[in-house]
C-alpha cells in the first residue's frame, strides 16, 4: 500500500466514541426540539423557498416562450426574404430578355420610309 491509502484507512478506522457523546447529542436534540423559534424558521424558509422555486419556473418558462416567439418571427422574416429575393430575381430576368428584344429590334435594319 502507498502513503495515501495507509493514511486513509487509519483516518477511516473505526473509533470509540466519547464517554459523553450520547449527553451531548441528546442535548441538542432537546434544544433543537424546544425551540420553537427554529421551527417556525424552518417551515418560513420552505414556504419561501417553494415560492421562490415557483417563481423561477414561471420566469423560466415565460422566457423559454418568448424565445420561441422570437426565433419563429425571424424563420418568418427569413422565409419572406427568400421568397422576395426568388420573385425579384425573376422579375429581372423577365426585364433583361425584354430589354433584349427591344434592342434587337432597335438595332435591325429597316428599309428606308418604312415606319413602324
Amino acid at each position: 500500500m502507498d502513503q495515501y491509502e495507509l493514511e486513509l484507512k487509519r483516518m477511516l478506522a473505526r473509533r470509540e466514541p466519547a464517554s459523553d457523546f450520547t449527553s451531548r447529542v441528546m442535548e441538542q436534540v432537546r434544544r433543537y426540539s424546544t425551540d420553537e423559534k427554529r421551527e417556525q424558521k424552518v417551515i418560513t424558509f420552505q414556504a419561501r423557498s417553494r415560492r421562490v422555486w415557483r417563481w423561477a419556473a414561471v420566469g423560466a418558462l415565460a422566457a423559454s416562450l418568448t424565445l420561441a416567439v422570437v426565433v419563429e418571427q425571424r424563420r418568418n422574416n427569413r422565409r419572406q426574404a427568400e421568397v422576395a429575393e426568388a420573385q425579384l430575381y425573376e422579375t429581372l430576368m423577365l426585364v433583361g430578355e425584354k430589354m433584349n428584344q427591344a434592342r434587337t429590334e432597335i438595332r435591325r435594319p429597316r428599309p428606308e420610309g418604312v415606319v413602324q
